[in-house]
């Protein structure tokens, strides 16, 4: 069995934990730099993360990463098909993860006006975690950073990091979208 055939088995478990993500995580090979630019379709792992549920919520489209200095980690699509960004620098990322699914998918939508952003809020480094050098989205001004291992050429496996609760990891798909 592929990485990839391994993913979508536990994409498709009904509860997956810390532990088996992780460990998923920690199998797989560094990602490259130089393959991550681009646009990424994301997908959210259930672990058991407080954040678990939050982007999907928001109907988050997923990454852009257009060079080095220059990354977006919240994507969307509006219903024309064009794509914009949320600056996560407007989002209390510390408290809405205890706000229900349902009262985020009802608010997100009224503050888009606010926290939209031309800007990027990330940048892209070669970073060494859980004995890896791999490639890590470091955000701006959010004590957040998103590591990624590659399943396979067009897809990564993503651990973010929050300062703020650093023992437990929000787990995380990212599937390169080829119209980028």
């Amino acid at each position: 069995m592929n990485y990839l055939e391994n993913l979508e088995l536990l994409f498709q478990k009904n509860s997956v934990t810390q532990e088996e993500a992780a460990d998923f995580y920690d199998s797989l090979p560094a990602f490259p730099i130089e393959n991550i630019y681009g646009r990424w379709k994301g997908r959210e792992m259930a672990t058991g993360h407080p954040f678990d549920g939050v982007l999907t919520a928001t109907k988050w489209y997923g990454k852009y990463f257009e060079d080095s200095e220059n990354s977006y980690p919240l994507m969307y699509q509006k219903k024309n098909k064009e794509f914009f960004f949320v600056d996560p620098n407007y989002l209390p990322l510390e408290i809405v993860q205890s706000f229900s699914r349902s009262f985020i998918a009802f608010l997100f939508p009224l503050l888009l006006p606010f926290i939209c952003t031309k800007e990027s809020s990330s940048i892209v480094r070669s970073i060494e975690y859980r004995n890896y050098i791999t490639t890590a989205m470091i955000y701006d001004k959010k004590p957040v950073i998103d590591y990624f291992k590659m399943v396979d050429e067009t897809t990564i496996f993503a651990a973010s990091e929050m300062k703020w609760n650093p023992s437990l990891l929000q787990f995380f798909a990212l599937y390169k979208d080829e119209n980028t």
